[in-house]
């Protein structure tokens, strides 16, 4: 069943069309347990939007990766708040 969880454990991130390398690099930096562990333990404390907020949304990809009982993570959130100089969010098909 597609959304069941693989039997290895781990969860993967779903590819939003051009984010594979920065879905590999997510991966890489969560395998690092004790950065992962120190990301997911931090209370930011910034204030706005959390839909905006690069850190949280960061945040939340992990704890997906760690927790989630489905087959993928939907890295949506932190594509919307990575923005570039001109505060556009990552367009996902470039």
């Amino acid at each position: 069943m597609d959304s069941e969880k693989s039997s290895t454990g781990f969860v993967g991130l779903k590819n939003l069309g051009c984010i594979c390398y920065m879905n590999s690099l997510f991966q890489q930096i969560f395998m690092i347990n004790s950065l992962r562990n120190d990301l997911l333990m931090v209370k930011d404390v910034g204030q706005g939007e959390k839909d905006d907020n690069m850190f949280y949304q960061l945040q939340l990809l992990f704890a997906g990766l760690l927790k989630s009982e489905k087959q993928y993570v939907n890295p949506k959130g932190f594509c919307h708040s990575f923005k570039d100089w001109e505060g556009n969010a990552v367009n996902v098909l470039e």
